[in-house]
């Protein structure tokens, strides 16, 4: 679809108020389940920029299906993050997607 696809080339802008906007776009017009951009958000988790990843967190738990185990990884590592309001976002987002035996396996 043209307009996510416009929205993936500003992913890799190099400002980061242009990624972090792509992001909050690609929030409104992915398909829930969306399997490419669930994959596009977790790599967007390793930008250098904790705005950013805190962006990528919220859409992940807005459009990721429940009890992906390896999106719940990916998650945990944002439990990690030294930014607290990444740590903040990705506890609670876990907290949606993660199954109860997903978050009792966590050793958080």
């Amino acid at each position: 679809d043209v307009a996510m696809e416009a929205v993936r080339r500003r992913l890799s802008n190099p400002k980061w108020p242009v990624r972090q906007a792509a992001i909050t776009a690609m929030a409104r017009i992915a398909q829930s389940c969306d399997a490419d951009a669930i994959a596009v958000l977790a790599a967007m988790m390793q930008d250098e920029v904790a705005s950013v990843r805190d962006a990528a967190i919220q859409t992940l738990a807005m459009i990721a299906p429940r009890g992906d185990a390896g999106l719940v990884a990916v998650l945990a590592d944002g439990v990690t993050s030294r930014d607290p309001n990444v740590r903040a976002t990705a506890l609670v987002a876990l907290g949606n997607l993660a199954n109860r035996g997903q978050m009792d396996a966590l050793e958080l």
